[in-house]
């Protein structure tokens, strides 16, 4: 009976084991699922913005393409996103410029990101006219606009070149790949059967965005990332598997390493929600670390600029207005699923928190100076200290209200004639960080000599006033004389003496400099010797007034000696010159 009752048993316990297996399949499948979009799911939904295809590799690895074409607006139907988000005290966000759409979503995104890099520590970026050689917060007021006879866009060197902007004056990447949003036609270059643009200054180059000979229709980029694997697509990767020349994250690396800079982090992720390994723990970190980080979604790239813990949300700039707007890590923004992030991050990237006094600096008149430095990502309070000698003179702190693109501040006490010297720290995340340097200046009471440079009327009297502004030079006068000709005669020297000049002899000359800019006086010959027309005399004095010109100072000239008369000096002394200018 035992025997009968063991053998009864064993199809019950086949059949327990193989419940038990099925059951930690399902719960491994669960827990897959749980962390992410599982491996081997299908890919995200193709849409007019969005393309996704799976290629095969020599390596027999898979990678997937991501063709994004964001649009230029909006969606309507999310018009509600486009509220500017308003930031905890808990939000921790980094003071990124937010570029509006043009040439393509993903380059747009990119730019933001080198004009942050721009402004804090990597000034070979951008080095064109606008905004003083500085990527501005916004391109609202620097470049203008154009159109493509369908759609009016801005202009954003730093983007896409463009014939006319930013001092360009030949063809640049709107005139040689743009016809129209979504064409995928050749581009003019190559239709007008002329030579495309040398590339240099601007990202969306290096990032094949427009480009028609990489197979980029207008507005679009293409960024892979491994199909089954939750790892980076480093840049290396791309390299080694010849994908390189068309991943738009390699080309942001080849347009930081044409700007001069090195590269360090370069790669590809797909994120956690989409069966990758970068998570909102790892955003977190780059944002720590000082950088931006571009966002690749179901059809459009954004960055993000920021975050907040209390519910895993992440702040971005969206290509379509100015301001901070706010997604959960994870979900989506815009009505596009958060996919993978684009990380290219340049060698000692940490942005630098001390900021830079600028001015006041070397000598200055104004005894209450105004004083600038440079912003610093993230501060949010400002602190100055002025020194005369080791004396303490003021601690004075001030808001990030202060800052547009640089921090000023002026004081209403006046300082007395001294020298000076000023340094700056900033508060960062609730932290005082170092102090700079120190910048000196010396409060001067404003100099009543006569301003270098060259003096005149616009007529018949000029003459210089020294580099040292202790002497007047080549004073000229032009006279004509009847039936002989018309003379320039130069006195080459005369001191300076309490802003009062004089020549004597039968060429005299008086002046006095009213001002810094204005002289006046009286001049005239009494006798003058004039080869071939005697000796010559204007009658009395003739009065003269002169304003400064231009800083310029004489060059010696190889003058027509059969046609000028000098009157030898000492070095260092006056001597006359006569020139005829006019038989």
């Amino acid at each position: 009976m035992k025997h009968q009752k063991q053998w009864d048993l064993a199809p019950k316990l086949v059949i327990l084991v193989g419940l038990c297996i099925l059951i930690a399949m399902l719960a491994q499948t669960a827990i897959v699922a749980h962390a992410g979009q599982a491996v081997g799911a299908p890919p995200p939904p193709n849409t007019p913005y969005f393309t996704s295809t799976t290629t095969t590799l020599a390596s027999g690895q898979s990678v997937d393409k991501y063709s994004i074409n964001g649009p230029s607006k909006r969606p309507v139907a999310f018009a509600a996103e486009g509220v500017a988000a308003i930031l905890p005290a808990t939000a921790k966000t980094l003071i990124v410029p937010a570029f509006d759409w043009v040439f393509g979503c993903s380059s747009v995104s990119a730019s933001m990101i080198a004009g942050y890099y721009d402004r804090n520590g990597y000034p070979n970026i951008y080095t064109g006219p606008g905004n003083g050689g500085v990527m501005p917060l916004d391109n609202s007021t620097v470049w203008g606009t154009w159109s493509d006879g369908v759609t009016t866009y801005p202009d954003n060197p730093l983007i896409a070149s463009h014939n006319g902007v930013d001092g360009r004056t030949t063809n640049g990447s709107i005139d040689d790949y743009w016809i129209e949003y979504g064409s995928s036609a050749p581009d003019p270059y190559i239709t007008g059967s002329w030579t495309q643009h040398t590339w240099g200054t601007s990202i969306g180059d290096y990032m094949k965005t427009s480009q028609s000979a990489y197979g980029n229709t207008d507005g679009s980029t293409n960024f892979y990332t491994w199909t089954t694997s939750a790892a980076q697509l480093t840049c290396a990767d791309m390299v080694s598997n010849s994908i390189d020349t068309l991943d738009g994250t390699y080309g942001r690396k080849l347009f930081y390493q044409a700007r001069g800079y090195t590269v360090t982090d370069c790669f590809n992720q797909k994120t956690d929600d989409n069966g990758g390994g970068f998570t909102f723990a790892l955003y977190k970190a780059q944002i720590d670390a000082g950088h931006p980080v571009l966002l690749n979604l179901a059809g459009h790239s954004i960055v993000g600029v920021g975050y907040d813990d209390a519910a895993n949300t992440v702040y971005v700039h969206d290509t379509w207005d100015h301001v901070n707007h706010s997604m959960t890590w994870g979900g989506s923004y815009a009505g596009m699923q958060l996919l993978s992030v684009s990380v290219v991050n340049l060698q000692g990237t940490t942005p630098n928190l001390v900021p830079t006094p600028q001015k006041p600096t070397g000598t200055i008149t104004d005894t209450t100076p105004t004083y600038q430095w440079t912003k610093v990502a993230g501060a949010t309070q400002y602190r100055y200290q002025l020194y005369k000698g080791t004396t303490l003179v003021y601690t004075k702190v001030v808001t990030s209200g202060a800052c547009t693109t640089a921090c000023t501040n002026t004081l209403t006490t006046p300082l007395a004639y001294a020298a000076y010297k000023w340094h700056v720290q900033a508060l960062v995340s609730g932290v005082w960080r170092p102090y700079s340097a120190y910048k000196t200046f010396t409060v001067a009471k404003a100099s009543t000599k006569p301003k270098a440079g060259l003096w005149g009327n616009g007529g018949w009297n000029s003459f210089n006033v020294t580099a040292n502004q202790a002497s007047v030079s080549n004073f000229a006068i032009v006279i004509s004389v009847s039936g002989c000709g018309t003379y320039k005669i130069t006195h080459s020297l005369a001191s300076i003496v309490s802003n009062k000049f004089a020549f004597s002899g039968a060429y005299y000359a008086t002046g006095t400099f009213t001002t810094t800019l204005a002289a006046h006086g009286t001049t005239g010959l009494n006798g003058f010797p004039i080869a071939g027309c005697g000796n010559v005399s204007t009658g009395g004095a003739v009065a003269w007034s002169s304003t400064w010109r231009s800083a310029g100072q004489p060059t010696t000239a190889t003058l027509d000696t059969a046609q000028v008369t000098v009157e030898p000096a000492l070095p260092g002394t006056d001597a006359i010159t006569v020139e005829q200018i006019e038989p």
